[in-house]
């Protein structure tokens, strides 16, 4: 499995992660072949730690030094990333950002950020995560409406931008990071 999975430089590489830690959550991480390690102390988002200045240099002296604590078994975890097969008393690995915002043309950019929320929210809890859905929704549409009940799509106008007071339920990822909406902008 880890040879179609990892780089066939894998041992050279330097690659990052986030790991799910049961009765922890979502931590960043170094992958080697064998084992995954801890670089929340480093950063405790994978956004944080892309920001940081010489990353590779970083982020291995910071493993090679012993102060990064070891996860998990990288073929361990691998095995058990698959969701239809998974032990939720064991660590798996998710997508790689967190807090980043992920390009994306139209509404798939903002469906995309609810979703990390609603996903960070529920703790890989399925049926937590079908109840966080239905409030971020139901916050949004309640909130949102009452400003603007049909929806603009004039990119430019001053009703492009959702108003700041959409974001008066605000919600937070397990690192701490609130979601807010941008102001609208000025004419």
């Amino acid at each position: 499995m880890l040879n179609t999975l990892l780089p066939q430089d894998a041992h050279q590489a330097l690659l990052i992660g986030r790991l799910w830690v049961p009765d922890f959550g979502a931590v960043v991480c170094a992958v080697t072949p064998e084992d995954v390690f801890d670089l929340s102390q480093l950063a405790p988002t994978s956004s944080q730690l892309l920001e940081l200045p010489e990353l590779a240099h970083q982020v291995g002296a910071f493993v090679r030094s012993g102060q990064a604590p070891r996860l998990a078994s990288t073929p361990e975890a691998l095995a058990n990333s698959d969701e239809t097969c998974r032990d939720a008393a064991q660590a798996w690995f998710m997508a790689p950002c967190d807090l980043q915002a992920v390009k994306a043309a139209g509404v798939t950019f903002v469906a995309s950020m609810l979703e990390r929320v609603i996903e960070e929210q529920a703790r890989g809890d399925a049926s937590r995560a079908e109840a966080v859905r239905q409030a971020v929704v139901a916050s949004l549409v309640t909130t949102c409406a009452a400003w603007y009940p049909v929806p603009p799509n004039r990119p430019g106008s001053k009703k492009c931008c959702w108003p700041k007071e959409c974001g008066r339920n605000t919600w937070k990822w397990a690192s701490g990071q609130t979601l807010k909406f941008s102001p609208k902008p000025s004419p």
